[in-house]
């Protein structure tokens, strides 16, 4: 598998500042990534989603066979998937 980080879209600033009134100010840090996947370790990780897991047996058998024939035959055998991880580093304010 292939991790590539990716620099920050314009829109997405490096700090924030939330709830304030309990701890103050903090940086909030913005990682946005890609995550290459075949087709068995594409549905590896659908298979951890939980609207995936409370599906029928044989409605997600169907569904993987026909995501994993899109990866095959339309995409090489290989996606690409977009994510976008957040780090918030704070400290309670003391009272």
């Amino acid at each position: 598998m292939v991790i590539t980080l990716t620099g920050l879209p314009p829109h997405i600033s490096q700090t924030d500042e939330l709830y304030p009134a309990i701890l103050g100010s903090y940086p909030v840090r913005r990682y946005v990534w890609e995550q290459e996947y075949n087709a068995d370790s594409y549905l590896q990780v659908l298979n951890t989603y939980s609207g995936h897991i409370a599906l029928n047996p044989s409605v997600r058998t169907r569904l993987f066979e026909g995501i994993r024939a899109l990866i095959d035959t339309r995409f090489g055998g290989r996606i690409r998937k977009g994510y976008l991880s957040l780090l918030y580093v704070a400290q309670k304010r003391n009272p």
